[in-house]
């Protein structure tokens, strides 16, 4: 069942996408999913090796071109590249499952646009608008305006380059799992 809904969520994504070819930009982010804004929903994340979950907060954001980073005061920190960017946070200083993942320390990737990257145990995603398509209509928390910016997240933000820290993934990759947000929470 769970691979039905996606492929139907496939096939309404792919007939909006030959269907928004003619729409304009306004149009296009209502039926495809917004451009650069960064799109917002909670999840319930289990650490399938210890049972614990902890709610983290999943940040969506898709671009058809490169980001530069922008010393100024509301500018980003980084370069976002063309793709689906995805920064996770959580709002307690203490996730339980995720050592080093509080308030103030994020994790972020970026799936390129229309390439496959490999996440790991060969488990390949692509940041294309397609599957940024899915997501966005199959997570309604996603669609709400309350949960939708063009502001450039503080953990992001050039101004708050000294409070925010990237947290790497050599110390979280055996408590986090891009494989299992993925398949198990956003797109099933």
């Amino acid at each position: 069942m769970k691979k039905i809904s996606i492929l139907v969520a496939a096939l309404f994504a792919s007939a909006m996408l030959f269907l928004g070819t003619g729409c304009s930009g306004d149009d296009d982010d209502t039926l495809l999913g917004p451009t650069k804004t960064w799109c917002t929903m909670p999840v319930q994340y289990k650490n399938s090796d210890s049972g614990n979950s902890t709610e983290l907060y999943v940040h969506f954001f898709y671009t058809d071109e490169d980001i530069p980073a922008d010393n100024s005061t509301n500018g980003y920190k980084t370069a976002i590249p063309a793709g689906l960017t995805i920064m996770i946070t959580s709002q307690s200083d203490n996730a339980s499952v995720i050592s080093g993942l509080t308030n103030t320390a994020y994790i972020l990737k970026t799936f390129p646009k229309d390439k496959a990257s490999t996440v790991e145990d060969n488990y390949s995603f692509t940041g294309s608008r397609a599957k940024w398509t899915v997501i966005y209509l199959a997570k309604t928390d996603l669609r709400k305006s309350a949960n939708q910016s063009k502001t450039v997240p503080a953990q992001l933000n050039y101004s708050q380059r000294n409070v925010y820290t990237e947290l790497s993934w050599e110390n979280i990759k055996d408590q986090f799992s891009w494989k299992r947000l993925l398949a198990n929470y956003l797109l099933g």
